[in-house]
């Protein structure tokens, strides 16, 4: 793993491994760009970003083993938009993952909501409002709007 430490002065990466036991118990699985990590870094724990999986070390070089998962970081967009940022303002890449991270420690997502089904009712003129590709409906400021969102509901995602 490529991982940039939490610190403004050292703006380089450094290789590290996952442990076997991350493997085992699930936590490797976990990893991923922009994922935050700590890692031993000149005999401190220090804190950082996952910016590459699978970098190639040097072949002559043993490589330190992560020591905490520390939770999600930003999604792997905002990672690869890191560098130009830090440059457009003039500052570091960790400025802009600090930035872009969450405040607190999260270590899953929680589950989606399942999707409640639109209520099916009886056809109405709205239904064939969206028969087309492309429609503009214009409907007077005193009519009900309920019946056009519904009907837009049904066909999938809609903004409103």
């Amino acid at each position: 793993m490529a991982v940039l430490p939490d610190i403004v002065t050292l703006d380089r990466t450094f290789d590290y491994r996952v442990p076997p036991a991350w493997h085992e118990d699930g936590r490797a699985a976990a990893l991923t760009v922009g994922s935050r990590v700590r890692v031993v870094l000149h005999g401190r724990r220090v804190g950082g970003w996952i910016l590459a999986l699978d970098p190639q070390p040097p072949a002559d070089v043993e490589l330190s083993p992560l020591a905490h998962y520390a939770g999600i970081g930003p999604p792997a967009e905002l990672v690869e938009l890191a560098p130009w940022v830090a440059w457009r303002w003039a500052g570091r890449r960790v400025h802009a993952l600090r930035a872009a991270s969450p405040p607190r420690r999260i270590l899953a997502l929680p589950p989606r909501p399942p999707r409640t089904p639109v209520p099916v009712g009886p056809p109405s003129g709205a239904d064939t409002a969206f028969d087309h590709e492309r429609c503009v409906v214009r409907i007077p400021p005193a009519d009900e709007v309920t019946p056009l969102v519904l009907a837009a509901c049904r066909r999938g995602d809609t903004l409103v």
